[in-house]
C-alpha cells in the first residue's frame, strides 16, 4: 500500500510537471463554477501558459492579469507582464488593478538548466525553498498580501512531505494564510505526469473542506482529443507540448488510445549527448520558432535518430 512516507522517493526529476505542463480545460471549468458567483472582478495568473485556468474567467467579462516564464502572456491575458513572475518587484505590478481572485498552476519541482527556475538567491522570499508553488506563494503574499483569495495547485508534499524542523512547516502553519479547503487531483490529471497532487484554496470561505473532481470531469478530460504516435505507442493531449514533432500521428479520444494499449507521452532525454549534427538542427528549429520546449527538442532529437537508423537500414539492405 502507497504511504505519504514514499512521496518524497518519487523520481520527480524523471518525470516532471514543468513550466509548459497545462491545466485541463475541465478541471479549470470545475474551478471557476465552483467559484463564479464570487465578486471576483480581476483575476491574476502568475504562470499563464496557455491560459487554461483563466479562460473560463475571461469567457465571463473578467480581467485577466498574467505573467509566464515562457512568454506566453502577451496572447492570454488583458494586462500582460512580460517577466518571470518570481523576479518581480512591487513597483513591477504598482499600475495594476489589485487582483481579487490568483489562480497558478506552477511548476511542481526545480528544473534542470532552468536557471530561472532554482534561483535561489531572491531574498525577498526568505527562507528560501526547493519548491517552487512554495515559492510562488510567498511571492503573491509579498506582492497582494495575506488577504487575497489564492486558488493553488501544488504537489501534495507542499503540505504534508515536511519534518518537524522544516522552515516550510512553521510557515505554513502560524504565516500562511488559511486553507479554506482542499481539492484532491487524480495522480494522472496532467498529461504524461503522475504527481500525487492538490489544489489548495486560501481565503475563500464557504466551500467543503475537502473536495474530489466529480466523474463527470474526470470522464471530460478522457474525451478530450489525443494525439498518436502508432509506431512508438505513445499519445499527446492537445495541450502537451511534443506531439508537433511528430510527422504521421492520429487524433482520437483519449479513452479509445487507452483502449488500444497506448501509452500518454513522457518525456525522457534521448540517451547520450546530443552530437554536434543534432544542435546545429536543434538550434535552426529553434531559430525557426519551433521546439519550444524541453519536451518537443526530446521528440525532434529522437525522430532524428528513428530517421537516422532507418536509413542505415535501408542502406544495409
Amino acid at each position: 500500500m502507497a504511504s505519504p512516507l514514499n512521496v518524497g522517493k518519487n523520481p520527480y526529476h524523471d518525470n516532471p510537471k514543468s513550466s509548459n505542463i497545462y491545466t485541463p480545460a475541465p478541471v479549470s471549468d470545475f474551478i471557476h463554477d465552483l467559484l463564479a458567483d464570487r465578486d471576483y472582478k480581476v483575476v491574476f495568473d502568475p504562470a499563464i501558459g496557455g491560459g487554461s485556468l483563466t479562460d473560463p474567467w475571461r469567457a465571463s467579462g473578467r480581467t485577466i492579469l498574467g505573467c509566464d516564464i515562457d512568454g506566453n502572456a502577451a496572447a492570454n491575458a488583458d494586462r500582460p507582464l512580460g517577466k518571470d513572475f518570481t523576479d518581480l518587484r512591487p513597483e513591477d505590478v504598482a499600475q495594476w488593478p489589485c487582483p481579487d481572485l490568483i489562480l497558478v498552476n506552477p511548476p511542481f519541482n526545480r528544473s534542470k538548466g532552468r536557471d530561472d527556475l532554482n534561483d535561489k538567491t531572491k531574498s525577498d522570499v526568505q527562507p528560501q525553498s526547493n519548491l517552487p508553488p512554495e515559492r510562488f506563494l510567498r511571492r503573491i503574499i509579498s506582492l497582494f498580501g495575506g488577504a487575497v483569495a489564492i486558488v493553488l495547485f501544488c504537489p501534495m508534499g507542499m503540505t504534508l512531505n515536511q519534518r518537524r524542523r522544516s522552515k516550510r512547516f512553521p510557515w505554513m502553519r502560524d504565516v500562511c494564510p488559511p486553507i479554506t479547503s482542499t481539492l484532491s487531483l487524480p495522480l494522472d490529471v496532467f498529461a504524461g505526469v503522475e504527481f500525487h497532487q492538490q489544489v489548495l484554496f486560501f481565503n475563500i470561505p464557504g466551500l467543503p473542506a475537502h473536495q474530489f473532481l466529480p466523474d463527470a470531469v474526470i470522464e471530460a478530460i478522457y474525451q478530450q482529443v489525443v494525439h498518436v504516435d502508432t509506431r512508438e505507442q505513445v499519445y499527446w493531449r492537445t495541450d502537451q507540448a511534443g506531439w508537433n514533432a511528430v510527422e504521421n500521428y492520429e487524433t482520437m479520444t483519449e479513452t479509445e488510445a487507452l483502449a488500444r494499449k497506448f501509452k500518454p507521452f513522457k518525456a525522457k532525454k534521448p540517451k547520450g549527448e546530443y552530437t554536434e549534427e543534432e544542435r546545429q538542427l536543434i538550434a535552426a528549429e529553434l531559430a525557426a520558432g519551433g521546439l519550444g520546449s524541453s519536451q518537443a527538442i526530446s521528440g525532434f532529437v529522437r525522430k532524428l535518430r528513428r530517421q537516422g537508423q532507418a536509413g542505415q537500414s535501408r542502406a544495409g539492405s
